[in-house]
């Protein structure tokens, strides 16, 4: 039964399909907006600093694009209106390692992977309209490849699939056949954890779970 709680309005700061399909899964009615960002300049910081920096430099930049566009809350404006965006990366012995820029870079980096652990720091940030407030979180966590063979990650890489996600694989996909292991939030290594993004609202001061809000 749909129940009468206030809606929030997602304006989604990425193109990430991961990222929208976790928003569907909550029953979310969202807009993408991605902020098309240069995320160069976050490069020199360790990779913890630099998810939370870029996710926020993310929700400026989409708040900014709303303002050029000259964009006003639509009625009944007591509803919320917020920019989510999120950034993630895989840490590596200290090494930030986001997504490859060409077949040989994911090789390289799956085989840096395969028989090891290695962390996965995703920070999400809310920008809220009305109330022009930034919150962020960054949540870790770790995880363990299977000792995998070279021929095995070149017929993965033939997919398309890893060519787009940082650690150049994607742990809700194809890619999850060579992890052993998660250590922590499941979510926060596909880059969006539905815990984290509830944490977020509180702070704002939205109380009710996210599945009580629903698409109309």
């Amino acid at each position: 039964m749909k129940n009468n709680s206030i809606r929030i309005h997602w304006l989604l700061g990425s193109s990430s399909q991961r990222r929208q399909a976790i928003l569907d899964m909550l029953g979310q009615t969202y807009h993408i907006r991605p902020s098309h960002l240069d995320e160069s300049f976050a490069k020199d910081y360790p990779p913890e600093k630099q998810v939370k920096l870029l996710a926020e430099a993310k929700a400026h930049a989409v708040y900014q694009q709303l303002q050029e566009e000259h964009f006003l809350i639509p009625t009944p404006n007591h509803q919320p209106w917020w920019i989510v965006t999120a950034d993630t990366l895989v840490d590596l012995d200290g090494t930030a390692i986001g997504k490859p820029s060409d077949a040989n870079e994911a090789l390289a980096t799956l085989m840096a992977l395969s028989g090891r652990s290695h962390l996965v720091w995703t920070c999400i940030a809310i920008y809220d309209l009305k109330n022009h407030l930034l919150v962020s979180e960054t949540d870790c966590a770790k995880v363990t490849f299977a000792n995998i063979q070279r021929e095995d990650f070149v017929r993965y890489i033939a997919t398309g699939e890893p060519l787009d996600k940082a650690g150049a694989y994607a742990a809700q996909g194809m890619g999850a056949q060579f992890i052993e292991k998660v250590e922590g939030d499941f979510f926060t290594v596909m880059g969006l954890s539905p815990r984290v993004l509830w944490s977020l609202a509180k702070r704002i001061g939205y109380q009710e779970p996210l599945f009580s809000t629903f698409k109309s």
